[in-house]
């Protein structure tokens, strides 16, 4: 039995022509959509896509074959789904939503903001607590019906990872005059006898550090929020080390800059969601995640 999240990854692509755009649909990247695709195609054993310089086009031998049938299929479960859903909420339930202020902002502000316009009723609550044992002992007395984390710390709980391609890499952000210094040393690096020494990276203490507020001291600059952290690294006051995600804005726009220091070995990490399945609010949990793109595939 094929997966039925690769018959809506087809769908998306063949609805957007662009795995670009699908991709951006669905909040995951375009390598695991493209991943999605092929291992669709290689389950089906036939191609579904011709990939021209318009964008993706349904084959003749495949995708056009099998498009309205999956169409229809996932309108199906998506009627199925709302009608579940919509029961949960429309006595206008309170949804507790526990995360960190930084998840809040750069990973669930667009898809609250969806569950809000599909749920009117529903009265969502966002607490933001920082200690692991009381966002455990919140969700298992019921005191909170879901938590955001960056590591799966739950043992009884049901948790799932956030959708591939959504993770909380680490990066260094800092300057572009801190860039530029930093990749010159980066391409010719040299050891203490003055020869190269072909690393890759430079190491951090090269540059004052800024620590976010969760973060121990001992940096040039500590105890600042990620926005202001990220200001503080855009006018050379240092290098951050934060998700990429929180600050794509910034480096898009070219504000910030992603330094060629290694961050540290456990820097790199999906979100988890995690949810007590004894809840009575677990359906309403699920419309959630459903309008956020998140699924949970299985529990510890």
């Amino acid at each position: 039995m094929v997966n039925l999240d690769l018959y809506r990854v087809f769908y998306t692509v063949a609805k957007n022509g662009s795995l670009t755009k699908a991709a951006e649909e669905l909040y995951i990247s375009q390598p695991a959509v493209s991943q999605s695709v092929k291992q669709l195609e290689n389950q089906l054993g036939v191609t579904l896509f011709n990939r021209t310089h318009r964008g993706m086009e349904l084959s003749e031998e495949g995708g056009k074959r099998v498009i309205g049938r999956v169409e229809r299929a996932l309108r199906l479960l998506e009627e199925a789904e709302n009608e579940v859903s919509g029961a949960a909420a429309r006595r206008g339930d309170e949804l507790i939503l526990i995360a960190s202020d930084e998840i809040f902002r750069y990973v669930l502000a667009d898809k609250i903001a969806a569950f809000s316009k599909k749920f009117p009723l529903v009265r969502l609550k966002m607490l933001r607590v920082k200690d692991d044992d009381k966002a455990r002992e919140m969700l298992r007395s019921g005191k909170a019906d879901a938590v955001f984390n960056e590591t799966p710390y739950f043992c009884e709980e049901i948790v799932a990872s956030f959708p591939a391609g959504v993770t909380l890499e680490k990066v260094y952000l800092g300057d572009k005059k801190q860039y530029e210094k930093l990749e010159n040393t980066a391409k010719n690096p040299k050891n203490a006898r003055g020869k190269k020494s072909g690393a890759a990276h430079v190491c951090a203490a090269k540059l004052p550090l800024i620590a976010l507020d969760c973060n121990e001291d001992g940096a040039a600059i500590a105890g600042v929020t990620a926005e202001t952290a990220k200001e503080l690294a855009a006018a050379g006051a240092g290098a951050v080390l934060l998700p990429r995600i929180y600050a794509e804005t910034e480096i898009a726009c070219g504000k910030l800059y992603m330094l060629p220091i290694a961050p540290p070995e456990n820097a790199a990490g999906a979100l988890y969601v995690a949810i007590n399945p004894k809840s009575e609010k677990e359906k309403l949990v699920s419309a959630f995640l459903s309008v956020a793109g998140m699924k949970l595939s299985g529990g510890n």
